[in-house]
């Protein structure tokens, strides 16, 4: 038998960007690359896992990934759940690559991992959870989406008729497929579990490969790699404590 999990996915948001024709800038290049070359392989060894279970999101906890496409141009992403308040668990995904830095912000009524009989009943139900997005992109003024509002309702019912009200992703465990020891720069990650992954936000769908391990938090992910071979996804570090926000002051 097959199992589903469902639930929000960060990586489509790097991906359904990675089409980027701009010309690539020298300083941000560096900037990148220096970033990721702070992290080094280490010792750690995590243990294989009881269960394919998410963990729990609680504050501070944090990952980091180096996303490389098939031209080798890398890209840094954070994930990290930097608060928890009356509006609800605040999700802050931190991009960097070779043309400039974003910084979305989420808020969820609560945590977006459930199990669900079908993507559409999930997506649903992810869709009702977001409550607020804040987007700051290079230094432009962050763009504040409100959905509690009358005029956030307004920005979801229009994003929803142009077929980009929903976000939706999923990991299906490939039963006949024995897990897998892998080797990240976050370390030895013993027995994940071969997944089949699919994330659509509107009408963007990708199809990729994700080794999934419990024990990462956020989203479980150590490693992923898209169907079509351009782009691959690895953990660098996590942590269960110290996650900051890059945007203190808002919303």
């Amino acid at each position: 038998m097959n199992h589903r999990i469902i639930f929000i996915s960060c990586w489509i948001l790097t991906v359904a960007v990675s089409g980027c024709t701009a010309a690539i800038k020298p300083a941000m290049k560096q900037q990148t690359d220096q970033m990721l070359g702070r992290y080094q392989s280490g010792s750690r060894v995590v243990a294989a896992p009881q269960a394919p279970r998410m963990k729990p999101w609680r504050t501070g906890q944090w990952v980091v990934y180096r996303d490389k496409d098939s031209d080798g141009n890398n890209r840094y992403v954070k994930n990290s759940i930097v608060a928890e308040d009356a509006c609800g668990i605040w999700l802050e995904q931190e991009i960097q690559d070779y043309y400039g830095r974003t910084i979305t912000k989420t808020c969820y009524s609560s945590m977006p991992a459930v199990l669900a009989a079908t993507e559409q009943d999930v997506g649903n139900r992810i869709s009702e959870l977001m409550q607020v997005i804040v987007t700051k992109s290079n230094d432009a003024k962050p763009v504040v989406m409100d959905f509690r509002t009358e005029t956030g309702r307004m920005q979801r019912m229009l994003l929803g008729s142009m077929g980009m009200g929903e976000f939706t992703g999923s990991i299906r465990l490939q039963t006949d497929k024995p897990q897998q020891d892998i080797a990240t720069t976050a370390g030895e990650f013993e027995k994940t579990y071969v997944t089949e992954g699919m994330t659509r936000f509107g009408p963007v769908r990708l199809m990729s490969d994700i080794w999934f391990h419990p024990e990462v938090p956020v989203s479980g992910i150590v490693r992923s790699v898209t169907g079509d071979g351009k782009y691959t996804r690895e953990l660098l570090d996590y942590g269960e404590e110290g996650a900051q926000s890059a945007l203190l002051d808002l919303p």
